[in-house]
């Protein structure tokens, strides 16, 4: 009797199950860490449970770049808590006025202006007597307003002809009225029209700049001379392209500067001028992080610590010397060394581009040949963790932590 209940009872239990084992007592181990999102901070449990949550409280800006006479800059605000980044900012382009030569007056003062047009001023004076001794002024003289100067051409086609428009028509005004200054080589032509506007052919330059153009003539109080105006000078440079076009790497055209830019190099004696950008004709086969493992922290999948990357910048022509640094202080950066080791069209001097390049490419036809990602890394650093990057959804330019994985479109040069 006791052997068929406990034969039962064996039965039974092997249908129910045997009860588990208690969970062993969890502590919580909270990271040293900071995780965040775009608004909080917090420390985190490897089970999930989070800890002192807090919002983003920003810091003072902290300058990642400083703008240059060519180049703006940028700056941002940390978290001071985990910092994560809170705004970015742009610092324009330092600006340090040029006056002009030639005086500019209305009815009762004369002064001379900033050659930018920004409406800065300089030696503003009263008159001196009924013909003013200083800038020629003649209160009996009608008085005519320099309205404005346009010229055409454009980064693919040399500049032919300028358009100048007065308040009224100017009798006898001849070419001998006009003085061209600013870009060398500049001659002028036949000047046509009876007034208000007239046209004025020039030539001779090889280079194209901003042009001055001051006006006057005996009997005439003219005001509002002199303006300036960007007048172009097309070269083929070797071969002739445009936007869009297929360039000499079997790349896709970008960018077009005729009057040519600098292509800096770690070596400034080798710097060289350049009018055009292409872009290769497709995006790498795989997304990059900006920096190798060993330039990671443990926590973003490295062995290392994030490492600043001086002297990158952000503007045409700055990716090829960017690309060079970026390698110099990681050689296995992988978004810059597979750009850097890339080859088409029997060309080898690829680069990733730099924050303004990579800006330049989402505004042309090549933009729309950028494959299915969204997101493009540029060679140009923000801070030691971060860099610029390109959202091609948005058309935005974010500072990205650089252990993220992106897509990479190499350029060149020439």
């Amino acid at each position: 009797m006791r052997k068929i209940l406990l034969v039962t009872l064996l039965f039974a239990l092997s249908l129910t199950g045997c009860p588990p084992d208690p969970d062993p007592v969890h502590t919580h181990s909270y990271s040293a860490t900071w995780s965040y999102d775009a608004t909080q901070h917090w420390r985190e449990c490897s089970c999930g449970k989070k800890t002192d949550g807090v919002d983003h409280t920003a810091g003072i800006w902290i300058v990642d770049q400083a703008a240059t006479a060519t180049t703006t800059g940028s700056q941002h605000k940390e978290c001071t808590a985990c910092g994560y980044v809170t705004e970015i900012e742009t610092i324009p382009i330092p600006h340090t006025h040029t006056y002009s030569d030639i005086w500019s007056f209305n009815t009762t003062q004369h002064w001379k202006e900033c050659t930018a047009n920004d409406g800065a001023k300089s030696e503003v004076a009263n008159h001196t007597g009924t013909t003013c001794s200083v800038c020629g002024y003649d209160s009996s003289n009608p008085s005519v307003t320099f309205g404005s100067v346009t010229a055409n051409g454009s980064a693919t086609a040399t500049t032919t002809t300028l358009t100048l428009t007065f308040s009224t028509a100017i009798t006898g005004f001849a070419v001998g009225d006009i003085t061209l200054d600013g870009v060398a080589g500049v001659q002028k032509g036949t000047l046509n029209g009876s007034g208000p506007t007239y046209t004025l052919g020039i030539s001779g330059f090889t280079v194209g700049g901003t042009l001055t153009v001051a006006v006057a003539k005996y009997g005439y109080n003219i005001s509002g001379s002199p303006k300036t105006v960007p007048i172009y000078y097309y070269t083929s440079g070797g071969g002739s392209y445009n936007l869009g076009d297929t360039g000499p790497g079997g790349g896709i055209i970008f960018y077009v500067d005729t009057n040519g830019f600098t292509v800096e190099m770690v070596n400034p004696a080798q710097n060289y001028t350049a009018h055009y950008l292409e872009a290769a004709p497709a995006d790498m086969a795989t997304t990059f992080a900006w920096a190798s493992s060993a330039f990671l922290p443990p926590d973003f999948g490295g062995t290392g610590n994030w490492t600043a990357i001086p002297g990158t910048a952000t503007g045409i022509g700055a990716g090829r010397k960017n690309t060079a640094l970026i390698l110099a202080t990681d050689a296995d950066a992988p978004a810059a060394k597979a750009c850097n080791d890339y080859s088409n069209g029997g060309k080898t001097d690829w680069f990733l581009p730099s924050k303004d390049e990579l800006e330049r490419i989402y505004r042309t036809p090549t933009g729309s040949n950028m494959g299915t990602s969204y997101w493009w890394w540029s060679s140009s650093q923000y801070a030691n963790n971060y860099a610029w990057s390109q959202d091609f959804g948005d058309g935005k330019q974010y500072a990205i932590a650089k252990h993220n994985t992106y897509s990479v479109r190499a350029v060149r040069a020439f």
